[in-house]
């Protein structure tokens, strides 16, 4: 099945929540019919950034795969997006 998925430039990170946990981030963004059991762990690799991308004068400047996965397997999973930094966004 194939699904066309519009990114919103503007906040594609939308109904996220942050998680803390032995001083480390991590963002979860629940699936959308709230009855999902499945849990995805999105890893992100290398660079000088948040796993989110980059967030700068309140606009998303660049953005990681998650902007790109949350659209598409949200409605059936659960998606955690741990931080590799010691900073997190709201």
């Amino acid at each position: 099945m194939e699904r066309n998925v519009v990114i919103d430039k503007v906040n594609p990170y939308s109904n996220m929540e942050t998680k803390k946990y032995n001083g480390n981030f991590a963002y979860e963004f629940k699936s959308d019919n709230g009855l999902s059991k499945k849990l995805i762990i999105a890893l992100g690799g290398s660079g000088w950034e948040s796993t989110l991308g980059i967030y700068d004068n309140n606009e998303w400047i660049r953005t990681g795969m998650g902007a790109q996965l949350i659209p598409v397997l949200r409605n059936e999973y659960t998606i955690l997006i741990p931080e590799k930094w010691n900073k997190w966004y709201k």
